[in-house]
């Protein structure tokens, strides 16, 4: 009769009340919301560490990144005179006479000017010579008659594309070239 009577108390009013038992309520779980703003931002900072990790483990794809220096200084040739210098990239001074050479690397006070405002200002000793990009690339020599004038200029003679200062790679050889003696 204990046993019954601790079973009915068990169930409730509702079984008193002839109501069907109910199973005791759990409390429910909290979950908190998260706005839209939150959730970009959650996915951005994901993303981010997936960039990140990316990057420390691809290789460089560029094989020159290696011995390219990165300073634009080691990357440039100073010319200067007048108390004016200007950056032209290594490679892109085709000739300079021995009567000129002073005249390649900085000196003290000199202004930093772009290199039209340079070539302008110091026409009378600097010479330029129009390159295609194959010929700057070392794809295609410069011309024979190019080539003479340059060894005879008392000019200092850049290489230009465009207007502008380029490097010159030197002319590849051919494979029947290189095999002539």
């Amino acid at each position: 009769m204990k046993f019954l009577l601790s079973s009915l108390l068990a169930l409730g009013p509702s079984l008193v009340l002839g109501q069907t038992p109910v199973a005791p309520v759990q409390p429910a779980k909290t979950v908190t919301k998260v706005t839209e703003q939150e959730l970009a931002q959650r996915l951005l900072q994901t993303e981010m560490r997936d960039l990140q990790k990316k990057s420390k483990s691809a290789d460089s794809s560029d094989p020159s990144e290696g011995s390219r220096p990165k300073n634009l200084l080691d990357r440039s040739t100073i010319l200067c005179f007048g108390g004016m210098a200007t950056l032209v990239p290594k490679g892109a001074v085709l000739h300079i006479p021995a009567s000129i050479a002073d005249r390649i690397g900085m000196q003290d006070g000199a202004k930093i000017v772009t290199w039209r405002e340079f070539q302008i200002a110091n026409r009378g000793w600097i010479v330029t010579q129009e390159v295609t990009m194959a010929q700057a690339e070392g794809k295609e020599p410069l011309a024979a008659n190019v080539a003479n004038r340059l060894g005879k200029e008392i000019n200092m003679v850049v290489a230009t594309y465009q207007g502008g200062p380029i490097s010159m790679l030197k002319p590849l050889e051919t494979h029947s070239e290189s095999s002539q003696p």
